[in-house]
């Protein structure tokens, strides 16, 4: 596990694409910063691996969250995290 404490969008470019098994934000909740975010990591994680985050219950980030990913396959918890694995075919 590595912890980075840095601007999201500057480390992403820190890792190949297809190299991560998960991603987890949790940073501004604004819908184009929610986009922003999981279009970024996206490329970033393995096949059938995951992304998650925080805030879900925000309706910016539910919002984004549901356009990209089905509701049916996002496990939710219960202080608000989500996760979802990513199907490279999306």
């Amino acid at each position: 596990i590595c912890k980075f404490k840095m601007n999201s969008h500057e480390s992403v470019n820190l890792f190949e694409n297809n190299s991560l098994d998960l991603v987890y934000i949790d940073s501004d909740h604004s819908s184009e910063n929610v986009e922003k975010e999981i279009n970024s990591w996206l490329p970033k994680i393995k096949h059938n691996k995951y992304i998650s985050g925080h805030d879900i219950n925000l309706p910016t980030v539910f919002n984004v969250v549901t356009k990209y990913f089905d509701p049916t396959f996002i496990e939710l918890f219960n202080d608000t995290s989500w996760i979802v694995a990513v199907d490279k075919k999306l």
